[in-house]
């Protein structure tokens, strides 16, 4: 399962992202966090380990590496997209 915030976390989007999470912690699943590879994202994943830290989960952080900016950058210079 995933849930894309775009960058936003509004309050029916923070409502699906804890439900998701419960969920996935209830089956012993990791939480993984792929945001763009700069300070905005590192800003962006940070509020949401701050939305679900009442949610005991593993959480996994990913940016996007090398030269990408973002994921859409990696999948086009890996030329799968």
């Amino acid at each position: 399962m995933h849930v894309a915030t775009t960058g936003g976390l509004g309050p029916r989007t923070v409502t699906a992202l804890c439900h998701l999470v419960e969920h996935t912690a209830s089956l012993g699943g990791t939480l993984v966090i792929a945001t763009d590879a700069d300070q905005a994202g590192d800003h962006h994943a940070a509020r949401i380990e701050d939305v679900v830290a009442p949610i005991v989960v593993t959480i996994e952080r990913l940016r996007a590496d090398g030269q990408a900016k973002d994921w859409n950058d990696v999948l086009v210079r890996s030329g799968t997209s």
